[in-house]
């Protein structure tokens, strides 16, 4: 009886060993690394929030003059960053396949939300449609 046991828990301690480890990920591993960031780096006061103009295109953040803007090019999509002063204000993702899209800081926690969606997802179907 203490040999089955002991080789029953030898075999439960192998078998759980061999799950534990993690999979070398090669793709991730080759991957360019974003630049290391506390968490309180994209966060600003409420006023200094509100400060800041709301609704503005791509085109007008890049002409103003305290926008920053950062190009990151990847193999899937390039990304284009916008900050005023130290803040991350909105984010343009331009995929190789599929719309551009647009998220904008919702609040001054660093929250982002897409700027072409509407506030309230209204369920809608097509019924009939002519060319």
């Amino acid at each position: 009886m203490n040999k089955q046991l002991i080789a029953s828990l030898v075999t439960a301690s192998l078998l759980t060993a061999g799950c534990a480890t993690k999979a070398p990920d090669s793709e991730q591993n080759d991957l360019e690394k974003p630049p290391r960031v506390s968490s309180e780096a994209n966060v600003i006061s409420e006023a200094d929030f509100n400060k800041i103009p709301k609704n503005l295109r791509p085109e007008e953040l890049e002409q103003r003059d305290d926008t920053t803007v950062v190009i990151r090019s990847g193999d899937d999509r390039t990304i284009r960053e916008y900050r005023i002063g130290p803040f991350l204000y909105a984010i343009h993702v331009t995929p190789k396949v599929g719309p551009p899209y647009f998220l904008v800081a919702a609040d001054s926690e660093g929250n982002f939300i897409r700027a072409d969606k509407p506030g309230m997802l209204v369920p809608s179907w097509t019924i009939f449609q002519w060319k």
